[in-house]
């Protein structure tokens, strides 16, 4: 996944202003890769944390 991100960075970054019609883009891509670096372990942390107990209480409910 580490080898894809810049990869696909530059591509959600591409779609972004493609969608922006024109306007100027609220930062660069540069911008975007640094912060990429910065967050994206942090929210696989977060997710796996949070999310960890939801899906045992959804195992555990015989309801669904």
């Amino acid at each position: 996944r580490r080898a894809s991100t810049p990869m696909l960075v530059d591509e959600m970054y591409k779609n972004m202003v493609e969608n922006l019609d024109g306007a100027e883009p609220p930062y660069a891509l540069e911008t975007l890769f640094l912060i990429s670096d910065l967050l994206y372990p942090h929210c696989a942390l977060f997710f796996v944390c949070s999310f960890m107990p939801v899906f045992t209480m959804l195992e555990n409910d015989h309801n669904l």
